[in-house]
């Protein structure tokens, strides 16, 4: 058997993680007020023109995601929170009762979720405001159920009667939720976006304080991942630091996203009208051309 070593000591947190609590509370705070701040643009325009919906969608998957994953399970779930703790028996209790979840984040990502459903509400209500380019595409759709089907399936697997023969945890399951969310969604949920710009060659679909904002909120995350890279203080209590904090990969790709955004807004389509036809036009210019017989 492997010889534990008992007599491990935990170090006390460094006063320099006061400084990334602070950071972190800053950039949910930014984003949120970002997202409201769309909500209230389409509600000024009565539009949804030029607006990703695969964007709204993804972030509100990804907020969800997160929900289930740190709040549902890390936070709440005994069985998750065992099997966690039993790979790291020198820093987590026997029950995981001490791993770190910032609750704050878990009730950003509710605030999140909430304002988005308003927005994916919205794309209802102006429907007939978007352009033939917008809407739901099937590579997105093909991708959300892939990771509906790979939990599903990981969660029956993870769930049998074979589950200690095949050596598989229930965490497992949530491992593979985790790289789906920070690897994936959360890092290319822009690039839809990017991608509707670019066809369209317009960008007033987006709130300039929707982009300003997640663009300082998405820096200071970088700012705070490479504080904690770098601060020998932070890499001794590295099991002190919530687990649903955001990556430095993720931080890096939503940077480079957001930084092509604004680089589409207020320089390569700045002042560009609107030449794609909206849904509606295009509907009735078709029964203009093309009647239907009697």
């Amino acid at each position: 058997m492997p010889i534990i070593n008992t007599d491990f000591v935990v170090p006390k947190t460094p006063k320099v993680m006061n400084l990334i609590y602070s950071i972190e509370y800053i950039c949910c705070i930014l984003k949120n007020y970002g997202i409201y701040s769309q909500y209230k643009y389409i509600k000024r325009r009565r539009s949804v023109y030029g607006l990703s919906i695969d964007m709204i969608f993804g972030m509100f998957f990804s907020e969800l995601l997160e929900i289930y994953l740190y709040a549902i399970n890390f936070k709440f779930s005994n069985l998750s929170k065992l099997q966690y703790s039993q790979r790291y028996p020198l820093v987590y209790d026997t029950n995981g009762n001490n791993i770190p979840v910032s609750f704050f984040l878990l009730l950003n990502n509710i605030i999140s979720v909430t304002l988005l459903f308003f927005i994916i509400k919205q794309f209802k209500s102006y429907y007939k405001t978007e352009n033939i380019h917008q809407g739901l595409s099937k590579v997105f759709i093909v991708y959300i159920f892939l990771i509906i089907f790979l939990a599903f399936a990981s969660f029956c697997i993870c769930g049998n009667k074979l589950t200690g023969r095949l050596n598989i945890n229930y965490i497992d399951h949530l491992d593979i939720l985790l790289i789906f969310q920070k690897y994936f969604l959360s890092s290319f949920n822009m690039a839809p976006q990017l991608s509707l710009n670019f066809m369209c060659q317009y960008t007033l679909g987006l709130s300039s304080k929707f982009e300003l904002l997640l663009g300082v909120s998405t820096l200071l995350h970088v700012i705070e991942n490479l504080i904690l890279l770098h601060s020998d203080k932070l890499k001794v209590v590295w099991f002190k630091i919530p687990i649903n904090f955001q990556s430095l990969y993720t931080s890096c790709w939503n940077l480079l996203f957001i930084s092509i955004l604004l680089l589409q807004s207020h320089y390569f389509y700045l002042n560009n009208k609107v030449t794609v036809p909206t849904k509606k036009e295009t509907k009735e210019k078709n029964e203009k051309e093309y009647p239907k017989l009697i």
